[in-house]
């Protein structure tokens, strides 16, 4: 039993971003499938009516916290000036990280 302390599951988080700014039709949506799944998280991310990003992911709370950091910035050409996180309680199981629409 002295290993089983020792052994600490990691933690997950459910995290969502509402990102604004020129992140239409610059590459933001696969750039943001493309390291959710790279780093293994579930979740999605969606274009918004008013020109936004949404983006919802769940995994361990270190490998969120860089996708964060990705997300903050985005792909080269697009240019982020609004950023929000909502932390969320990691409820029913999320597909394989995906793009809508």
């Amino acid at each position: 039993m002295s290993g089983s302390r020792d052994q600490q599951v990691p933690r997950s988080v459910r995290r969502h971003f509402e990102i604004g700014g020129r992140v239409q039709m610059v590459g933001f949506r696969a750039f943001a499938a493309h390291h959710g799944q790279r780093l293994g998280l579930k979740g999605w991310v969606c274009n918004t009516h008013a020109g936004g990003v949404q983006v919802t992911a769940e995994g361990q709370a270190e490998l969120v916290e860089e996708f964060l950091s990705l997300l903050r910035h985005g792909p080269a050409a697009a240019r982020v000036t609004s950023f929000s996180v909502t932390e969320e309680e990691p409820g029913p199981v999320l597909a394989d990280f995906s793009s809508l629409g």
